[in-house]
């Protein structure tokens, strides 16, 4: 991924001092590209998972991810 959502998205879980939920990206993401819906960020999260950043799913239902840079 090499566009402007999946880079801000890596720089903002880079530069967090511990593992941020979903909402937590999304809120940060939308501070800085309004445009951005809560979708796109997760579908962007879940195809950087494993590349620069990890995620995991914790809870059930609905359920939480939680994302940290490797």
């Amino acid at each position: 991924m090499d566009d402007k959502l999946s880079k801000e998205i890596i720089k903002i879980i880079k530069q967090a001092k511990k593992p941020l939920q979903t909402p937590e990206v999304v809120k940060r993401v939308k501070a800085v590209d309004p445009t951005a819906t809560r979708i796109r960020v997760l579908q962007r999260l879940r195809e950087l998972k494993g590349t620069e950043i990890d995620g995991e799913l914790i809870g059930s239902g609905k359920g939480v991810w939680i994302w940290w840079a490797k």
